[in-house]
């Protein structure tokens, strides 16, 4: 696992692999893991010889399959590392070397693959293929493009050279006036970003340990019909994501914070313990009343009740539990757990409009002359002042 810098924000970059024993998954470790950046390499190729480049394979036109583009994404969803935002890093080679239409398939794969996943696309280049086609691509896509530039042209064209031993500054700024063309729009049209899914954890209680994740399927169901209502014809839908929560394991659990809603099963445990185990969640959320809606499960069988169940401070629902494949609340209550979910779409709502989305895609960085890696970003010079095109983010590194 490396820690890098990326995005003005400290990204966690896990390689996934097979479960070990065949049972942790990233929702056992604490903290959970997220993956926030992939980078992926389309292409060893590159139309450049620099003196310092470090791919031994850049003479090579192979290129990655969709299908393998589309597995890495799925690794990520089936090893529960997939987060609410995810930034892909198209980086090789050069990877203008393809053509805009494999990107557009590549990108259309990873989100089928990722649904209810914010991702952002960004591509590191030497420039010197950056066309008006491709400038219409990165609008159109909203890409983050980082533009390798070692400095003024003596500077530049020292290492970064072509494959006949000529210089490229001038092909580089050529590219880059092109970003910078009146045909290019300044600033891509400003569109609502996907929102986060929203997380309601779920308990993960060893006497009832498998039960949270139909639980989970049931609530969402329900959750999808309070959208509609709350908020028809919303593009992306507010997508819901069930977590499992080890009360048990919950004093070594991180706070919740994070959470939007929490759901406690009352299956075989005493009341006594139930009321324990509220104090305890209580504990690790944040207090007063911005503190995220909660209900308890009460679940038929074990328990059994023809009358609704006395409350201990949050709200308690009887479902049906005989087929766990089929848990659902029982018939009398459903209206009670719409309006729980309703209290969780209002409370996201106004967490979403403090923090001020929708927002707009994320404005250009400065050109730089530094050789900065591109997972550090890069220091400031003498040309940090220069901006470049459309959303599109000037960025020196080795590329």
């Amino acid at each position: 696992m490396e820690q890098v810098e990326q995005l003005g924000q400290q990204v966690i970059a896990v390689v996934p692999g097979p479960a070990v024993g065949g049972g942790v998954r990233a929702e056992d470790c604490v903290p959970r893991l997220r993956t926030r950046l992939l980078v992926l390499q389309p292409t060893p190729f590159c139309n450049m010889a620099c003196s310092y480049c470090y791919l031994p394979a850049r003479d090579k036109r192979s290129r990655m399959p969709l299908a393998t583009v589309r597995q890495a994404a799925r690794r990520l969803a089936d090893d529960g590392l997939a987060g609410d935002a995810l930034t892909v890093v198209w980086h090789a080679g050069e990877p203008l070397v393809l053509p805009p239409g494999y990107y557009a398939a590549a990108f259309e794969a990873i989100a089928a693959a990722l649904p209810g996943v914010a991702v952002t696309h960004a591509m590191q280049t030497n420039a010197t293929l950056i066309s008006d086609a491709w400038c219409r691509f990165f609008v159109q896509h909203g890409v983050a493009v980082g533009v390798s530039v070692d400095g003024p042209p003596a500077l530049h064209d020292a290492c970064r050279r072509t494959r006949r031993g000529g210089g490229t500054s001038a092909r580089v700024q050529a590219g880059l006036a092109r970003l910078r063309a009146p045909d290019v729009p300044l600033v891509p049209p400003v569109t609502p970003l996907p929102l986060r899914g929203v997380r309601i954890y779920i308990e993960s209680h060893q006497n009832e340990l498998t039960l949270w994740d139909p639980l989970g399927d049931q609530i969402r169901r329900k959750w999808d019909e309070v959208c509609r209502l709350m908020a028809p014809g919303q593009k992306p839908p507010l997508s819901l994501r069930a977590r499992a929560l080890p009360v048990d394991r919950l004093d070594a659990h991180p706070p919740l914070d994070d959470a939007d809603g929490v759901v406690l099963l009352w299956g075989r445990k005493t009341s006594e313990a139930l009321v324990a185990q509220i104090n305890k969640v209580e504990n690790k959320m944040t207090p007063g009343r911005d503190a995220a809606p909660g209900i308890v499960a009460y679940l038929m069988p074990p328990q059994q009740s023809a009358e609704p169940v006395p409350a201990w401070g949050w709200q308690v629902l009887r479902f049906n539990a005989a087929t766990e494949d089929a848990i659902d609340v029982v018939s009398e209550e459903a209206d009670q757990l719409e309006r729980f979910l309703k209290k969780i779409f209002r409370r996201r709502q106004q967490l979403d409009a403090a923090a001020g989305t929708p927002r707009p895609p994320p404005a250009a960085m400065p050109a730089c002359a530094c050789r900065a890696s591109p997972t550090r970003g890069c220091a400031p010079s003498s040309t940090s002042s220069r901006r470049c095109c459309s959303g599109v983010r000037a960025r020196c590194s080795k590329s």
